[in-house]
């Protein structure tokens, strides 16, 4: 197996034995969505979604449909879940604010995007801006849990700027992918990467995960500023 392929793969299992951990005792149903969806994530990340690794092919729009939803889909559901269900609200809103901002120390898998770009295997707008934007998040996550550990709600301007520079990331990422396959940026080599082995399980797994925390720790803050 690529070394690469493990390391992520292994990742994307200690988040997920991680998550379903804490969620055992307090929201049982979780822990089982958990894995079932990693493993899910897991078997869908072998399929490559585009044809070529460095461009973009005639029929990668299937591809990029497919992926595009895989992406979208779950933290779609996790949205839905948190605003029809009291008990997952009740089980997220009881989740101490510094734990959710930790959980983002996973974004260091930002470092394989650095990798990858000075392999030439994706574009500076990705491999380079996007994987320091992700270490940048990461890091940030330790520095913003320990103030918001010490200081509680005093730290919660801290967590917003945090919490945009994470979605500034992912935000990013989308448009220059997006841009790209629909010609209106020629970018070199291709982004299609990011929709095939190993880097897929972290766009279909880690990401989703990530989008919901930033989005939910955004509304936390704000209605504890009565927004």
């Amino acid at each position: 197996m690529d070394v690469t392929l493990l390391l992520v793969s292994m990742m994307a299992f200690l988040i997920a034995i991680a998550v379903s951990a804490y969620s055992w005792n307090r929201y049982r149903i979780f822990s089982y969505i958990t894995i079932i969806w990693y493993v899910a994530a897991l078997g869908l990340a072998q399929i490559p979604y585009f044809q070529d690794p460095i461009a973009w092919t005639d029929g990668d729009w299937k591809g990029f449909l497919v992926f595009g939803n895989f992406l979208m889909v779950p933290v779609t559901l996790l949205i839905v879940a948190w605003q029809k269900s009291p008990k997952f609200q009740a089980f997220l809103d009881q989740i101490p604010t510094w734990l959710l901002v930790s959980t983002q120390v996973y974004r260091l898998a930002g470092i394989f995007f650095l990798i990858f770009y000075f392999q030439d295997k994706l574009p500076l707008e990705i491999g380079l801006v996007n994987g320091i934007l992700d270490v940048v998040v990461a890091i940030g996550a330790v520095v913003v849990a320990t103030v918001v550990y010490q200081k509680g709600a005093k730290a919660n301007s801290l967590v917003l700027a945090w919490n945009g520079i994470g979605l500034l990331d992912f935000a990013s990422a989308f448009t220059m992918v997006g841009v790209s396959f629909f010609g209106i940026m020629n970018i070199s080599p291709a982004p299609t990467l990011m929709a095939m082995p190993p880097l897929t399980l972290i766009s279909i797994f880690q990401v989703p995960l990530a989008m919901f925390i930033h989005i939910y720790l955004i509304s936390r803050i704000r209605k504890s500023y009565k927004l």
